[in-house]
């Protein structure tokens, strides 16, 4: 169900959008809507629907403008709203006309959610921190424009097409959706899966057409074009540009590789089989996380979804491990705490037992580089910089992530999030820091949403943060910047930890990178055991 209010904000980005004078800032917010809510998208399909049956009825079905626009009415102008009346009587059969050719305009400049069971689409089934070149968002259901090209500049996609072909792309990659059944690849690496009624599946290269005939392979296309293809099952048959008009073939099974590139080649030139070039599918990584409020911004946390040994697990937030908090060390920095309005509880508090997202321990102390030894947490002289914490049970180290971190990030800073290291509070001859510079969701995710106002209390002497109040601040300030939040999943066999050793805490640092130190307003440990999201 839509308030009146989100309704109103809809419908004129909607006409906005029509109009092609929609804002950088209202696009963002469209995004939101469509992809955070079905009650919206619902709403748009019945809108864009309409606004093609008023074309059509008024005989301007080749017209570049159309009737939804802000003349007078901060929603629609009058013509608009005469049309309404005049077709109301006819708008359930205009809703069968669907989105179809508004989705590759929409696609090509925000995230849109489609409908998942569009049979006659290239949809994007999962996207891990992807980035482009022109800072389009890649979202989970999103549609591609065929004929328009993609620079992924890194980060990961899976595209699914509608024969049911499967291609995982990697940045650094330049492809383009031919048709429906068949990519170009420019540059970068793919992985096909073509599954039975796939048979044909194509990928054109600068140097060659790979045509599927029931297999499993990837492709590596360098600077030059150069191709090397690497057939993991089945078989796949290749034409060389080199000598297509000569009509000749290379006929690829598992377990062969080869390579085209030089213009007089004839076949290729055999290289060696590396099966690890094939991706499955996306990393085990942080997919989303949702608030408690579907329409951002976002302020309490409801639930995470990872993906943990290739299977998608939600978690509701009150089943992640909490933490205590016990060490804090800043540097010269003194804004530590992001708060709330009228909160006057312990600072500490702020990151170890609420869900608010827009609260936490910020800026603490950090090292180029990482500890190799026990962090020193005792007093505040010679005191790590830093913090660490300990988890209120263990946390038991399994396939995948295993530690969630959120944190604050504005779009001045780091797109791809703080960069910090994390290690164990107590080193053996088999553990080690690890160094995290990359967030699963990052600035230009879809997935990330948008925070909440908050405040950065000042405490002017040295007293110890952690024993704090937050009304103890000698002044607040307030950000005028919108902050998004990130998510990143730590993996504790990346510390060297064994699978099924329970770990009772970390140890963190910003790695000073840059000027800008981590925000984090979340921590939590995935428990043990969970139930595979359908």
């Amino acid at each position: 169900m839509l308030t009146d209010q989100t309704r109103s904000s809809l419908d004129k980005l909607v006409a906005d959008l029509i109009d092609q004078q929609l804002e950088p800032a209202d696009r963002e917010q469209l995004n939101f809507l469509l992809r955070d809510s079905d009650a919206c998208r619902q709403r748009f399909n019945a809108l864009m629907d309409l606004q093609v049956g008023m074309i059509e009825l008024a005989g301007q079905s080749d017209a570049p403008t159309v009737e939804l626009s802000r003349n007078s009415n901060p929603t629609f102008g009058r013509q608009s709203w005469l049309l309404w009346s005049v077709i109301a009587s006819a708008a359930a059969l205009l809703i069968a006309v669907g989105l179809s050719r508004f989705t590759s305009d929409i696609s090509s400049s925000i995230a849109v959610s489609t409908d998942q069971h569009d049979t006659g689409s290239v949809r994007i089934a999962q996207a891990s921190a992807a980035e482009t070149f022109d800072s389009v968002a890649m979202a989970a259901g999103q549609t591609l424009t065929l004929n328009h090209e993609t620079i992924l500049t890194s980060g990961m996609v899976q595209l699914v097409f509608p024969n049911g072909a499967e291609v995982v792309i990697e940045g650094p990659s330049v492809f383009t959706v031919v048709t429906a059944d068949r990519l170009s690849m420019t540059t970068g690496r793919c992985s096909v899966y073509a599954p039975e009624g796939a048979e044909g599946f194509r990928v054109d290269t600068p140097q060659a057409h790979v045509i599927d005939l029931g297999t499993r392979f990837s492709i590596d296309v360098d600077e030059v074009g150069q191709t090397d293809v690497q057939v993991i099952e089945g078989l796949a048959q290749v034409q060389p540009l080199a000598t297509s008009d000569k009509g000749e073939q290379v006929l690829l099974k598992d377990g062969q590789a080869r390579r085209f590139g030089k213009r007089n080649e004839v076949g290729g030139e055999s290289i060696e089989f590396e099966s690890a070039s094939y991706r499955t599918g996306l990393p085990d990584r942080i997919v989303r996380y949702a608030g408690v409020d579907p329409s951002p911004p976002v302020s309490l946390l409801a639930s995470v979804t990872v993906q943990r040994g290739g299977e998608m697990l939600q978690y509701d937030a009150g089943e992640l491990i909490g933490i205590e908090v016990i060490h804090f060390m800043a540097d010269e920095n003194r804004l530590n705490v992001a708060a709330v309005a009228d909160d006057d509880g312990l600072a500490r508090a702020t990151l170890e037992s609420d869900r608010n997202l827009a609260t936490g321990l910020i800026n603490p102390g950090g090292s180029i580089t990482p500890l190799v030894a026990d962090p020193i947490m005792s007093g505040t002289g010679g005191s790590t910089p830093g913090f660490g914490f300990r988890f209120k049970t263990p946390v038991i180290n399994r396939v995948g992530p295993d530690v969630v971190l959120l944190e604050l990030q504005s779009k001045l800073h780091a797109v791809g999030g703080d960069g910090f290291h994390v290690s164990p509070l107590r080193f053996s001859p088999d553990l080690r820091s690890h160094t995290i510079k990359r967030y699963d969701i990052t600035m230009r995710s879809a997935e990330a949403l948008p925070a909440v106002a908050f405040q950065l209390p000042f405490f002017t002497d040295d007293q110890p943060l952690l024993s704090r109040r937050l009304s103890d601040a000698a002044r607040i300030q307030i950000p005028n910047l919108q902050f998004y939040v990130l998510a990143v999943g730590i993996d504790l066999t990346d510390l060297g930890y064994k699978m099924a050793d329970a770990v009772e805490g970390l140890f963190m640092q910003d790695d000073l990178d840059d000027d800008q130190r981590m925000d984090p307003v979340f921590i939590g440990g995935l428990p043990d055991m969970k139930e595979t999201v359908q």
